[in-house]
């Protein structure tokens, strides 16, 4: 059939509320769509490698093609109909960030370095494992994707941070569910008891929407449901960002950059205290704890076809295969190599993971929800990623500013109770309500783009 003239769309503002109401008005097709992220991509991806692999373009052709005429003959899927998606693959970053403590977040070497589509030069040289300059956790590609407008949405995973570091370093909206709430079929295993797929999006509303499919929930119990977008019955604790950031170990300090972000934060929270049910400020008590690998070799050895079936294989491949695997900049795998010689047994696993919930759930989060908390709020580089994935919890990311020194930006992390997906889509909602300028896109993708 033939259509009428089409607006391109803004890759970069487009979100899926745009999307579908260019599509229903007729002003666009979805394979007018495609072609337009495909165009970012192809112009952008040179520099910023988020993207490992694309469908081959008959495929997402034929597809496109579909959906349209199902459009055209009155049937409409549901909110996310022809909607494009970019999809987190396992080799960037290499095993979710699992295999070195040193390693730069993003970098592969099938993919090479992601570099952020907001920071000014890119990719520091030296710079710590999550530095300033460095686009930070595993779902690196989705987050970068999904900012550099290769797509409206992206679903990424995590295990301890990477979907909240990534989702604050690209200024976007993201979730990791309570551990269990989503299928964890397909996804290459860190450990079943911390992984969860979650959604990234640019706006609140695309989360919810893409929290239902993920979820598997019925459109009358939609999380667009709880999009309130205020805090008048929402009861907040906060963290003090100086307490809860990331040490200099993961994240070299610069003068003046945390400063602001600790400044920013205290001034969101004071925002929120004049609005919200009830406002609590948290004691100062921290969590280190360290996620090993657990699951890997029974993921390994049940595939059908790898001559990889252990950890130990992967270890001695990258030794094999140093030029490619172990680079200068990347010379080790210290978190493999300790994770096959602690060799847990089940047994010990288990008194491991117990203990490490009794700290998260009985010392330190519970009491605090069981006071009548609905949500403790942190920074995105921070500790409550870590209290969420031993505890099992929930956990958001929200953007709100950028860094002075290089333009990369920074966000809040929001952790509900176990279950409590509804009260985060609250919280989000009602933050993107109060700080609707926190989510920006990147200002000088060209320029970034021009010096490499």
């Amino acid at each position: 059939m033939e259509y009428p003239y089409q607006f391109s769309i803004d890759p970069l503002l487009a979100d899926v509320k745009v999307l579908q109401d260019l599509l229903a008005s007729g002003k666009a097709t979805n394979l007018k769509i495609v072609n337009d992220y495909l165009q970012q991509i192809e112009k952008y991806d040179g520099y910023l490698h988020a993207v490992i692999q694309r469908a081959r373009y008959v495929v997402l052709e034929a597809a496109a093609t579909e959906l349209d005429d199902e459009r055209a003959y009155g049937k409409v899927r549901g909110p996310l109909h022809g909607i494009p998606i970019l999809i987190k693959v396992c080799v960037l970053q290499e095993f979710s960030g699992a295999r070195d403590y040193h390693m730069p977040s993003g970098w592969s070497a099938l993919g090479g370095q992601t570099q952020s589509a907001y920071v000014r030069g890119g990719l520091k040289r030296g710079d710590s494992s999550i530095g300033h300059s460095n686009p930070a956790g595993s779902s690196t590609g989705s987050a970068v994707g999904v900012s550099a407008g290769y797509a409206p949405i992206a679903l990424g995973t995590e295990a301890e941070g990477s979907l909240i570091v990534s989702a604050g370093r690209a200024a976007l909206y993201a979730m990791k569910p309570t551990i269990g709430r989503v299928s964890q079929k397909g996804v290459v295993p860190i450990s079943r008891y911390f992984d969860s797929v979650g959604p990234m999006t640019k706006s609140v509303y695309d989360l919810a929407v893409l929290l239902d499919v993920l979820m598997e929930r019925p459109v009358m119990f939609s999380f667009t449901k709880y999009l309130t977008r205020t805090w008048e019955a929402i009861s907040v604790a906060v963290l003090d960002p100086k307490e809860w950031r990331y040490p200099p170990a993961l994240i070299t300090p610069v003068p003046g950059a945390e400063e602001q972000m600790d400044r920013e934060l205290k001034m969101a929270y004071f925002k929120i205290a004049a609005e919200a049910k009830d406002f609590t400020i948290l004691a100062d008590t921290c969590l280190g704890v360290d996620v090993e690998n657990t699951d890997l070799n029974a993921y390994l050895e049940d595939l059908d076809w790898s001559e990889v079936r252990s950890l130990g294989d992967i270890i001695r491949f990258n030794i094999q295969h140093a030029r490619m695997e172990l680079p200068p900049d990347h010379p080790t795998q210290d978190r493999f190599a300790r994770a096959e010689w602690q060799n847990l047994s089940s047994e010990g696993h288990a008194w491991y993971l117990k203990n490490l919930r009794r700290v998260s759930r009985d010392v330190i989060a519970e009491p605090v929800f069981n006071n009548g908390i609905d949500v403790i709020i942190g920074p995105a580089d921070g500790l409550l990623s870590t209290l969420a994935v031993v505890g099992g919890y929930p956990i958001a990311a929200m953007p709100l500013s950028y860094l002075e020194y290089n333009g990369r930006p920074f966000g809040a992390a929001a952790m509900a109770a176990r279950g409590r997906e509804d009260i985060l889509i609250k919280v989000m909602s009602a933050w993107e309500a109060t700080f609707p300028a926190a989510r920006q896109p990147p200002p000088e993708l060209d320029l970034l783009r021009s010096w490499f």
